[in-house]
């Protein structure tokens, strides 16, 4: 397996990305974050797209529409977070073929994860860029278009930007987990976790 890890650089540390603990702390972690947000993006609704009540509009999707109406809408729903969720790793794995100049992993273990190639390190500032990038990106794009879409879009534009935050529970946690390192670590992916290989002689911060 070819590697671009420099000589004289060892295993400083491990995190577990894929695990059903990490799963159990991303679901409820998303959850915990997605309520407060939601929330606040609604509010903010009122300011930028005041034409669109969204606290009306959730009022009378619960209370007063059908069923078949209900469930329609949140199939459009589904089929709309499905659709984030693949652009969000795509985003991670553009990110990762950029830096490393190798193709990147996709897989699917409960939720989509994308992964460097095995043997690829990039910078450990790279990889907290590659982390927050779907973080950023969609809420960027997503913020520049709500005030331009049709009525009609706005209800997927507030539930995209409010799962693109809490969703990225798992990126926002591995960036901390490596700012605990120097910037000259290397980061890459083992199989099964995320590894931080650095200079022996090398001290956290």
């Amino acid at each position: 397996m070819n590697s671009n890890l420099p000589n004289g650089y060892s295993l400083q540390g491990k995190y577990r990305v894929i695990s059903p603990k990490m799963n159990r702390i991303v679901f409820w972690g998303s959850i915990l974050l997605w309520i407060p947000f939601g929330w606040l993006f609604l509010h903010m609704n009122s300011l930028i797209r005041p034409e669109f009540d969204g606290f009306e509009f959730i009022r009378r999707l619960t209370f007063e529409s059908s069923y078949i109406v209900r469930t329609q809408v949140l199939g459009i729903a589904l089929i709309a977070i499905l659709l984030y969720g693949f652009i969000h790793e795509v985003v991670h794995g553009i990110f990762f073929r950029v830096f490393s100049h190798r193709r990147p992993n996709f897989g699917f273990k409960i939720n989509p994860y994308t992964t460097l190639a095995l043997g690829a390190f990039i910078s450990r500032n790279q990889a907290i860029m590659a982390a927050l990038s779907p973080l950023l990106i969609i809420t960027l794009l997503g913020l520049i278009i709500w005030p331009f879409v049709p009525v009609t879009a706005l209800p997927i534009v507030l539930l995209i930007l409010s799962v693109n935050i809490a969703s990225s529970i798992c990126d926002l946690i591995q960036s901390g987990w490596l700012l605990h390192y120097s910037t000259n670590v290397m980061y890459g992916f083992d199989g099964r976790d995320s590894v931080v290989h650095g200079p022996i002689d090398i001290e956290n911060k």
